[in-house]
């Protein structure tokens, strides 16, 4: 099921972030070598990935609406028929000062619609959420958003700090307050979901917790009748797992504050290597969530 270019912020179920890595080749595909432990035998699905390697097509200047849902995390359905209360800024990758604003429509299912200006080589910068009594939430995108006038739809799932540490508590970890978590989604050129793919945050792919969860669209509009709880596979914590499920969510916690380079690898045909699938380079910042959109890579990244 599609997720959309602005990914889950709020796939916390964790275990502790450890350490391993490879050194990438300029001017090459970067391998993940050696390779983790659990790694997956079977490759990714290659028939959504005809985009990787090659940019997007150029924008024309102009403006582009940024369209996405803000969301609490226990009310997928939107049974309560009320977004969280806060606002959506958008920056771009280098800048402190928002493009453009936006606030929650509750008639809407929590739709938040941003115009924004595009030049020629697209957008690529950070959503930031920011709503009272929820985590602060910032999300970023692998792939630019090229074509003006035109939606790029997505969904900020919050959470509250005691959810947080609950569903910490229940994976038997700690949060750290002076770290920050890390989440997302590894995405195909469509924005399906990715299964097999093995992620790296800051140099290690121990720790990084998966999802069973299969993926759905969740209800744009007010769904009272519907009952307002976590839906079976809701991001549902893969209790073995060592790579991407069908969803291709993650999450890891007690990530050091500042610059991290959050990847993904996988097989692009069965007993290759694991190469670089998608790569992201994000601020994370000491409790507060960093969410992902691991898309294709739009060249060799090394």
């Amino acid at each position: 099921m599609r997720h959309g270019s602005i990914c889950s912020a709020a796939l916390l179920c964790a275990l502790m972030l450890g350490g391993c890595g490879d050194d990438d080749v300029p001017g090459t595909v970067p391998i993940l070598t050696p390779e983790p432990m659990g790694a997956p035998s079977d490759s990714v699905a290659s028939a959504g990935l005809r985009c990787i390697g090659t940019p997007p097509l150029a924008a024309t200047p102009g403006s582009m609406q940024l369209l996405g849902y803000l969301r609490a995390y226990d009310d997928p359905d939107y049974a309560d028929c009320m977004p969280p209360e806060g606002t959506i800024e958008i920056f771009t990758a280098d800048s402190t000062m928002p493009l453009g604003t936006g606030f929650p429509d509750a008639a809407q299912g929590g739709r938040v619609n941003i115009s924004i200006p595009v030049r020629e080589d697209g957008f690529l910068g950070r959503a930031r959420a920011v709503s009272t009594g929820y985590v602060t939430t910032t999300l970023y995108n692998a792939r630019p958003y090229t074509q003006p006038n035109t939606q790029a739809a997505g969904w900020a799932w919050l959470m509250t700090m005691d959810q947080i540490n609950a569903a910490a508590t229940d994976a038997g970890v700690t949060i750290d307050s002076s770290r920050g978590i890390v989440t997302g989604a590894v995405h195909d050129c469509s924005g399906f979901g990715i299964v097999n793919a093995v992620v790296r945050v800051a140099g290690a792919t121990d720790g990084v917790v998966y999802f069973t969860d299969p993926g759905y669209m969740p209800s744009t509009r007010c769904m009272q009748d519907a009952a307002s709880s976590i839906r079976a596979g809701h991001f549902t914590r893969d209790t073995a797992g060592t790579f991407t499920g069908a969803g291709g969510r993650f999450a890891v916690p007690n990530v050091p504050p500042g610059a991290a380079v959050v990847e993904a690898f996988g097989r692009r045909i069965a007993g290759g290597d694991l190469e670089l699938l998608s790569r992201v380079e994000v601020t994370v910042i000491a409790g507060e969530v960093t969410s992902v959109d691991l898309s294709p890579r739009i060249g060799n990244e090394g």
